[in-house]
């Protein structure tokens, strides 16, 4: 018994880290597709942090989809191998199997928990300032000797000589205000350009003003803010937004907690789905593998309806967790019974 648990293990494990693996590729493949061209020039080692950023913000549903699949396959090769026809026979029950999947189902469910709770939402946060931070960045690193360079918002830059973060000869001319600065000197460090000696030229209605100085800190302030959705706050932050006088916030808020709760209950079932869909019906591996797609797509269908009605106020959220809770066992009893 011991060692057919231990292979029982190994296999799913085997079959989960692939999967895992192989969609990770297809999540990184296709959104370098859509990666703002900046990316790819910065150095390798903040790109690669992007990527893992990138993978860390699709992994909800690569979990997902890894854990119910890699059951599925495990019922499907121990089937096609005949396995577990010498296994039935042995004198062991179906209730051998469901031991080992309810113990690797709580196990994930556990780490699904932590993802769902902060490690996702942590990294869209940080992939949202990673954007914000890099995308400045290049604008500024971008700005050349003797060419002049409009900056997304309303400047426009001139410098004669520049030594990696050192300029001579400044021109900066903002072309919402009419503001024209001009300095001998400055130094840039991250939005902040310390000019030296120069002037500032401030258009009035009479004319202009031109004041003069020696030292003036000016904000070169990109106008680049990637931000975050509701869905990626911080608990706490969600917690007191449920406080919130403002009705829609609140809503928002709670849609998002019992979101995150939901996702947690789908490892409870899809093993016992997944592993005795495959043992239990002789079909083919593809055709078994769209059955259970087409189930767990038209699940998370439902519950992306179910969190939507939450958030208009139309549906109780205890109700909502009862529902896919139903929905979940309903399925998983019908094809544990039915093996």
């Amino acid at each position: 018994m011991k060692i057919l648990t231990k292979i029982l293990i190994k296999r799913f494990l085997f079959y989960f880290f692939v999967l895992n693996g192989i969609f990770s590729l297809i999540v990184i493949s296709s959104q370098m597709l859509s990666l703002p061209s900046v990316f790819y020039h910065i150095n390798i080692f903040r790109f690669l942090e992007s990527l893992i950023l990138i993978n860390l913000s699709f992994f909800k549903l690569q979990l997902l989809f890894s854990f119910g699949i890699a059951f599925l396959l495990l019922g499907i090769s121990i089937r096609e191998n005949r396995e577990i026809y010498a296994i039935y026979s042995s004198g062991i029950s179906k209730s051998f199997f469901r031991k080992i999947i309810i113990t690797l189902s709580i196990l994930v469910a556990v780490f699904s928990a932590l993802v769902s709770f902060y490690i996702v939402p942590k990294a869209n946060r940080e992939r949202t300032k990673f954007i914000t931070v890099n995308v400045k960045k290049y604008f500024l690193d971008a700005i050349q000797p003797k060419n002049f360079k409009n900056l997304p918002g309303n400047y426009i830059i001139y410098i004669s000589k520049k030594n990696k973060n050192n300029m001579k000869d400044i021109l900066i001319y903002n072309k919402k205000t009419g503001y024209l600065i001009t300095a001998q000197n400055a130094i840039l460090n991250g939005n902040y350009l310390t000019l030296l000696n120069g002037i500032v030229q401030i258009p009035s209605k009479e004319g202009f003003s031109v004041l003069k100085y020696e030292k003036y800190i000016f904000n070169l302030e990109i106008e680049y803010l990637k931000s975050y959705s509701f869905k990626d706050f911080e608990l706490k932050n969600l917690l007191a937004l449920t406080k919130s006088n403002i009705k829609e916030e609140k809503l928002k808020a709670i849609s998002v907690i019992f979101e995150r709760i939901g996702y947690i209950i789908p490892f409870f079932f899809l093993g016992i789905i997944g592993f005795f869909l495959g043992i239990s019906i002789s079909k083919e591996k593809d055709f078994l593998l769209a059955v259970f797609l087409t189930i767990l797509i038209i699940y998370i269908s439902i519950n992306y309806y179910l969190i939507k009605l939450i958030q208009k106020g139309s549906l109780n959220p205890l109700l909502y967790i009862f529902i896919i809770t139903v929905i979940l066992f309903s399925i998983s009893h019908y094809l544990y019974k039915k093996n």
